[in-house]
């Protein structure tokens, strides 16, 4: 398990550890890069990586701006943590498929 405290170190984290990260899960709103930027730098480095957007706004909004980079997954903040669970491994298995 890795974290970041926001975007640019998420991207760096992702960089540092290309090829062995299965999943991200990513707040859209971090301080120094938002969400999106931070999921655009990693589909860079990436274009198969698998990003779960997380938000307090609704999917509608939050995912709209993301769209053309096809998340894995969105959770609507607050979620359960059951509802994390399931988006990973619904991510993890598609990855193995």
């Amino acid at each position: 398990l890795l974290t970041a405290q926001d975007g640019q170190e998420a991207v760096e984290l992702y960089g540092a550890h290309l090829g062995r990260i299965r999943v991200v899960v990513m707040d859209m709103t971090m301080p120094r890069m938002d969400g999106l930027e931070a999921f655009q730098r990693i589909r860079a480095l990436d274009p198969k990586a698998r990003v779960i957007l997380s938000s307090g706004y609704s999917e509608k909004e939050a995912v709209h701006a993301a769209r053309e980079l096809n998340p894995e997954g969105f959770l609507q903040k607050p979620y359960r943590i059951q509802e994390l669970i399931q988006q990973v491994h619904e991510a993890v298995s598609r990855d193995e498929s």
